[in-house]
Formats: C-alpha cells, structure tokens, sequence
C-alpha cells in the first residue's frame, strides 16, 4: 500500500491503530510494540520520530469517511453515521463535525 502511494516507511509520522488499548486487553506501550515489530518482520523501517495512537474503533471508521466529503461540504456542519455491527462494544455510532468530531450516540449491539 505505501508503494503505491509513493510513500516510504520513513515518511509515515502517525500510526493510527483503530482500537483503544483497553478494548484489546493491552498496555498501550504493548500495542506500540506490537505494530513496530509488524514494520520489522516486513523489513520496512521507520522513523524513530514516529507516533502511534490508539483511537477509538468508531472514531477511526469517522474520520476516514470524512475523506469522502464532497468538497460543498467544506465549512458547515457534517453528521457522520458508522454502522459496521462491531467495535469495542457498540456496533455504530453518530457523530457531528465542525471545528471538531463530536460522538452524538453509540449504536448499541
């Protein structure tokens, strides 16, 4: 995938794991671990300036469909539903974006 974007490992500043640590029974510390030692058994090495965060399973699924905005939708409000009938316990949620991504509700399974 960084290939085809023309992007090397070292270029990538954030890892963005989409769960929180405490969904996946582990220390964040054990995550971060985790996800370099992935890059390793690839061969593919990393900078050592980059960051990893644990971000909500909805709230990644969220933020990556905003990349899928029309670009109308620049400067007003936004409503963002995710339904995927799974995550760290509810299985959708809703959420508004202006200046910031704010979960409205949880979808409970």
């Amino acid at each position: 995938v960084l290939r085809l974007g023309g992007i090397s490992p070292r270029d990538i500043d954030t890892v963005a794991y989409p769960w929180s640590a405490a969904a996946m029974g582990m220390k964040f510390d054990e995550i971060t671990a985790s996800i370099k030692s992935w890059f390793a058994r690839a061969d593919l090495p990393i900078s050592p300036h980059t960051s990893f965060q644990c971000v909500d399973h909805h709230d990644a699924h969220a933020w990556a469909g905003t990349a899928f905005l029309p670009a109308q939708a620049a400067g007003r409000d936004v409503a963002v539903l995710v339904l995927d009938g799974t995550g760290e316990s509810p299985s959708g949620a809703a959420y508004r974006l202006n200046s910031k991504m704010t979960k409205l509700w949880n979808l409970e399974q």
